[in-house]
């Protein structure tokens, strides 16, 4: 009988199922960013007037408002790309960690909180948009790890 015990277990997964795995984590960031993005984009006033109302960002809004949808259509090109998607996961990955950072200090600071996400989105709680950023970065994780190199 072997020793296992401190050793990491491994799964074997074919390269396809890595490559398919990677590819739908890849697909559901490009069809958050996108979707977001257009929603930003298309009610760009009140994206931006909320944007304003936010704390240590407020007074960015200007900028914020045209930044952040070209930043979520940037990193949806870099995921589709097949030569740029490993950057465009760790940018996806970067970016939902920053906007998680942000929703945990507002939810632990501030007491009114509005919402400036877009869409079907902005209808979460704080806390489930917390939830359903964290699900996204660790899916992010786990794509990344699988697609090491």
């Amino acid at each position: 009988m072997k020793n296992t015990i401190g050793r990491r277990q491994q799964i074997n997964v074919s390269l396809n199922t890595r490559v398919l795995i990677f590819d739908c984590i890849s697909f559901a960031f490009v069809l958050l960013f996108i979707y977001t993005a257009c929603s930003k984009i298309l009610t760009f006033s009140v994206f931006t007037e909320t944007l304003a109302k936010l704390p240590l960002i407020g007074g960015c809004a200007g900028f914020l408002a045209y930044a952040i949808p070209a930043v979520e259509i940037l990193i949806s090109l870099l995921l589709i790309i097949p030569l740029a998607k490993r950057l465009g996961m760790i940018a996806a990955l970067l970016l939902m960690s920053l906007f998680t950072l942000f929703l945990v200090y507002m939810v632990a600071t501030v007491t009114y909180l509005p919402c400036s996400c877009g869409g079907v989105i902005s209808r979460l709680s704080w806390e489930q948009h917390i939830l359903f950023n964290t699900a996204f970065i660790i899916a992010a994780i786990f794509g990344l790890r699988i697609n090491r190199r």
